[in-house]
């Protein structure tokens, strides 16, 4: 552990001299950093690190590739979902990669001269990143594949023609909506009691025009059933589940399956 916010789970039989039959995964949110290894050769998580409440991602992400050898290894393959308010998702059909200038000049905040282009294939629709300078330095050391934050939950909502993703953090939630195998809404919010996450979710419902007696709410990260938030959500929804990844997690089995659902979920992006 790092700090108190932290915690590192490894499976012991963990070889790293074996890191180049593994994939590594990292999201780095608003508040919050993760990363897993994945043996392939397995389909099984062999280790985990989580750290919450961690409000500068880029010292988090920095001090890590400084101090911890599991992210020096040398894998068969690396993704990193890093959360940037500089995020413009649009139909690919609307997509001229000749005219970005256009798009960009809506990003909120300074950022480098490098950006990053993804297409999602499946849901139709691309999304143009661009982080600060100091972050894309720290990205770029990595060599690995450039993700949106809400990659890993497009991924798993690509699979259902209707539903409703809402990932958790301490202080935050990313929510995705998918309609009829489209990608109708992402965001992502902080959130810093029950009534403000109260509020955002009556304003995706009013803002999409759910019908909550039809919709399929799927649930992960730091939630419980039984806890405020589940009981908020409960009010308004009533098909509620938590979504979970077919991936080996015996090493990490201390916790609840769909913690690190949406990190885990990284892997299936192509």
């Amino acid at each position: 552990m790092s700090n108190s916010n932290s915690i590192l789970m490894i499976d012991p039989a963990f070889d790293p001299a074996l890191a180049s039959r593994c994939h590594l995964l990292i999201k780095v949110g608003m508040d919050s950093f993760s990363y897993a290894i994945i043996d392939k050769t397995k389909d099984q998580v062999v280790a985990v690190f989580d750290t919450q409440e961690c409000t500068d991602g880029v010292a988090q992400l920095s001090s890590l590739l400084q101090s911890d050898p599991n992210l020096g290894l040398a894998y068969a393959e690396k993704k990193l979902a890093y959360f940037t308010e500089n995020t413009i998702t649009m139909p690919t059909l609307l997509f001229d990669p000749e005219e970005v200038e256009v798009q960009t000049q809506y990003f909120n905040l300074p950022g480098s001269d490098q950006l990053h282009v993804v297409a999602e294939r499946n849901l139709g629709v691309t999304t143009l990143l661009n982080f600060p300078e100091q972050a894309e330095q720290l990205i770029g050391s990595i060599n690995g594949r450039i993700l949106p934050f809400t990659a890993g939950l497009l991924a798993l909502a690509e699979k259902d023609a209707d539903a409703l993703y809402l990932d958790f953090t301490v202080c935050s939630f990313a929510a995705v909506w998918v309609k009829d195998g489209q990608l109708i809404f992402q965001q992502t919010y902080e959130i810093i009691g029950l009534e403000e996450f109260n509020y955002y979710l009556l304003l995706l419902i009013n803002q999409l025009q759910l019908k909550p007696e039809q919709t399929v709410v799927k649930l992960c990260g730091l939630v419980h059933e039984g806890d405020e938030r589940y009981g908020c959500i409960q009010k308004y929804f009533q098909s509620i589940g938590f979504a979970t990844s077919k991936l080996d997690q015996e090493a990490i089995t201390d916790l609840p399956l769909y913690y690190y659902t949406s990190l885990l979920a990284l892997d299936q992006c192509e």
